[in-house]
């Protein structure tokens, strides 16, 4: 669980904010998260993607904070750290594995399910 208590509450409120459209899609089937946690931790993901992964396409943006957040629910993030160390391992874990991934499972029966799939997998190697 994040440490939130150095963070003023009209800052948490800022990022709830900001993040509502995205926070009300996560939260379901989430409801044991705190909406300032998954904000915090939206922030995080997205701060160090634009400052160290500007580049990588919104796709793989998108699924990085799918991650982040499945990880947060799964308490395998304590601190602020955590999510920056989990964003580079997702994001390689993405690349050295989306290529296999796709000529593995044709199957699905959308890009959705075969790309959440990939996140799932990802998540699973820390449970």
């Amino acid at each position: 669980m994040l440490d939130l208590t150095n963070i003023a509450k009209y800052d948490l409120d800022s990022m709830v904010e900001k993040y509502l459209p995205v926070l009300n899609e996560i939260h379901i089937g989430y409801e044991k998260l705190d909406m300032y946690q998954c904000a915090y931790a939206i922030d995080i993901v997205v701060s160090y993607i634009q400052k160290s992964h500007a580049t990588i396409n919104a796709d793989i943006k998108s699924w990085t904070v799918i991650a982040i957040i499945k990880l947060l629910k799964h308490d395998k993030i304590n601190c602020s750290n955590d999510v920056t160390q989990y964003v580079d391992e997702f994001i390689d874990y993405w690349n050295s594995n989306y290529d296999n991934n796709i000529k593995q499972y044709t199957i699905y029966s959308s890009e959705f399910e075969r790309d959440h799939g990939l996140v799932v997998k990802f998540v699973n190697n820390y449970n």
